[in-house]
């Protein structure tokens, strides 16, 4: 599934990464409906941002170009990442908002389309850094700020099915064999 991805530059970011490598995913849920937090992440005033944010629609918005440092992690306050490393967790993520609005009943479940846009984002992200697929490196808000985000992407959002559906099979046949490979985690087998 090839998903379409509108630009919305917002200035809060940092230029560059200060060296650091992209090694993580951090999920997010969004305070509000969409637009308005769209609006609110291109907002100087506000001193957030994330890379992307998705609308209950599947509607995709890059606000940050990867290279750079969103302003999506904040604070870090009793971290339960293993991969904390100490330092602004920004600089080694990319941070992807979900419009969940809590607020009216949002819990982090997302609609169809939305989890097929952010699937599909995940695989796109994986693949282009060569992040591994687990929990290590696939995080909620809730790992680096367990206090002030200790909900962060909400309850109900989908992690094992996310996690199931980031291995997609590809059956090849080879002579007398098949090899099965699954993508994206590096694994082959020959029967």
């Amino acid at each position: 599934m090839a998903i379409n991805i509108n630009w919305k530059p917002s200035p809060n970011y940092t230029a560059g990464r200060s060296g650091k490598k992209i090694i993580a995913i951090v999920n997010h849920q969004t305070a509000g409906q969409g637009p308005g937090a769209l609006s609110w992440l291109c907002n100087p005033a506000s001193k957030a941002s994330a890379h992307y944010l998705i609308y209950r629609d599947g509607t995709v918005y890059q606000l940050v170009r990867e290279k750079d440092t969103a302003w999506h992690a904040g604070g870090v306050n009793k971290p339960s990442w293993a991969l904390y490393d100490g330092t602004n967790a920004n600089r080694y993520t990319l941070g992807i908002e979900h419009e969940c609005y809590p607020a009216v009943g949002g819990d982090g479940n997302l609609t169809e389309v939305q989890y097929q846009a952010t699937l599909e984002l995940h695989r796109q992200l994986i693949k282009t850094y060569a992040i591994t697929v687990d929990r290590a490196h696939i995080i909620g808000h809730y790992q680096i700020d367990s206090v002030n985000r200790p909900n962060c992407p909400g309850k109900a959002f989908p992690w094992d099915r996310l996690m199931k559906g980031r291995k997609r099979c590809i059956l090849i046949k080879q002579g007398f064999y098949f090899l099965i490979k699954i993508i994206n985690n590096d694994i082959a087998l020959n029967f």
